[in-house]
């Protein structure tokens, strides 16, 4: 049997504890209990593992298969390209595939030898449910990852979409137990074996490309770039809650405001009360996030300054008490029921909400090019951030903070849309520019941590002695007066990056 393309949600259960599902309706009926005995192979240099490929050969009760999982085409973060093939021994055979995927294996391993570095065991019990006409596979999976030595516990449950749709899918995935129980996880089994025969740890992932097609819609457009969104907070969020990760932090914030900064781009598709609704909570989630961040971004500057402090001194352990309440309160907001739902809910609406359904009964007639659409509105992005760098050096905190939003919005734009300018010139001129964006969004961003540090109440002091206040105060003076001196230097080097910006060339410009 050949799976041309594999439509699943993976929710993992990080107490390992399957007694809230069991519990569930569709879960008492007596399900099929298979035991799989799985290897997973790769090349000595781990090609196949950096591109995200996955080389398995599953032995189970009564059949032996061989299955190559690759990223899919599109960005859907439940979608994976898959080949299954049964083999008649335990013994690779890529000859069986079909001519795409195979001549894909063979540029990535590159003429190296395979070899095994992970087996699986695991116990599977499998359901197949009808859920509002779609027919959804259960698969309760439990079970040991061995790799180099080490052993990693897998407790997860896959919905796999057999038949239907994928909103039927996430509906059904909503009725169940979410939160600190079960949670969604962008992770495989495969990644995890990986990570284990290398003796590395899971690390934040910055977002990949975006690549749109000229044929697409608006709302396909929008569709995409929204997918590839929730797939980079999917990729991060877990890794605050399970190792209080900063990069991940961060990562799951730029996520949150990649998603915004789509929804606003194409705002004219976007009217029904739903999509007013979840921006208004992904602003919230950001927020929730940002005490944290500005608590790493502090600390980080107070090293700058003052270089590393011990873990005795009076306002390292004021400021580590702050930041691990700042974390409390961000990783119990991630690891919620409220925020699952909010992940599979954005996921339905994403495929097929309510601004969909209305551009559906409108009937309007396509766009004949998505190109030039897109060109007016990165025409549009850059004239808003020109206006709001006018007279730079009279703006205050909060106008700065309002040009780097523009900025922000103007750099994910060119990221988004800039597949849609393929040619050479237009690549240059594209990155150029997302370079110089990039540079005076970080110097912008270093000016806005260093309003936020002066915010931060360092709370606490009447628990310190007389000389250990004296201390704290006098330390907190030499770091505000470094950031004075930091302030004047990055007002003058962004006033300068905002000027070279502006200068350009305009990759879109030949389209709009």
């Amino acid at each position: 049997m050949s799976i041309e393309r594999e439509i699943e949600i993976k929710l993992i259960l990080p107490n390992g504890d399957p007694a809230p599902l069991l519990a569930l309706v569709p879960f008492r009926a007596n399900p099929i209990i298979l035991h799989f005995h799985t290897r997973y192979f790769d090349t000595p240099d781990w090609n196949l593992c950096r591109a995200r490929t996955i080389l398995r050969i599953r032995c189970s009760d009564d059949r032996i298969v061989q299955c190559v999982k690759m990223p899919a085409s599109n960005a859907r973060p439940t979608d994976r390209a898959e080949w299954e093939r049964p083999l008649e021994n335990d013994q690779v055979a890529l000859d069986l595939l079909p001519r795409s995927p195979r001549n894909r294996l063979a540029r990535l391993i590159d003429g190296q030898p395979l070899h095994p570095f992970a087996t699986l065991d695991v116990t599977r019990r499998i359901w197949t449910i009808d859920h509002r006409g779609s027919k959804i596979e259960l698969a309760l999976d439990s079970g040991t990852i061995s790799a180099n030595g080490h052993n990693d516990n897998i407790a997860e449950l896959e919905l796999e979409l057999l038949e239907g749709r994928v909103e039927d899918m996430i509906d059904f995935a909503l009725g169940l137990p979410l939160g600190p129980r079960l949670a969604w996880s962008m992770r495989s089994k495969g990644a995890r074996a990986y990570l284990i025969a290398r003796g590395l740890q899971p690390a934040a992932a910055k977002a990949g490309p975006v690549i749109l097609s000229p044929d697409l819609s608006p709302a396909q457009a929008f569709q995409e770039i929204a997918w590839h969104c929730l797939g980079h907070l999917l990729t991060n969020y877990r890794l605050v809650i399970d190792a209080r990760d900063m990069e991940a932090l961060h990562q799951s914030r730029v996520a949150i405001r990649r998603l915004r900064a789509a929804c606003a781009l194409f705002s004219g598709l976007l009217k029904d009360e739903r999509s007013r609704l979840f921006r208004a909570e992904l602003r919230a989630a950001a927020s929730a996030l940002g005490p944290a961040r500005d608590l790493d971004v502090l600390i980080d500057n107070i090293h700058g300054v003052m270089g590393t402090l011990s873990d005795q001194d009076p306002l390292f352990t004021q400021l580590a008490q702050q930041r691990r309440a700042a974390y409390d309160h961000a990783c119990a907001l991630l690891d919620s029921d409220t925020f699952q739902r909010l992940l599979l809910q954005l996921a339905a609406w994403i495929e097929n909400g309510d601004w969909r359904k209305a551009l559906m009964a409108a009937d309007q007639p396509r766009p004949t090019n998505l190109t030039s659409m897109l060109a007016q509105a990165l025409q549009s992005r850059f004239r808003k951030v020109k206006q709001a760098g006018h007279h730079f050096r009279r703006l205050d905190a909060p106008g700065r903070h309002r040009l780097r939003i523009e900025i922000k919005k103007l750099r994910y734009a060119a990221e988004f849309f800039g597949s849609l300018f393929p040619d050479a010139d237009q690549v240059i001129e594209r990155e150029a520019l997302i370079d110089a964006l990039a540079r005076l969004q970080d110097l912008l961003g270093e000016l806005n941590d260093l309003a936020t540090g002066r915010a931060i109440d360092i709370g606490g002091l009447d628990s310190l002695n007389e000389i250990e206040q004296a201390r704290l105060t006098l330390m907190l003076e030499q770091v505000l007066h470094a950031s004075d001196r930091t302030e004047k230097h990055c007002i003058d080097d962004a006033r300068h990056a905002l000027r070279d910006a502006l200068r350009l060339p305009h990759f879109w410009r030949q389209q709009a």
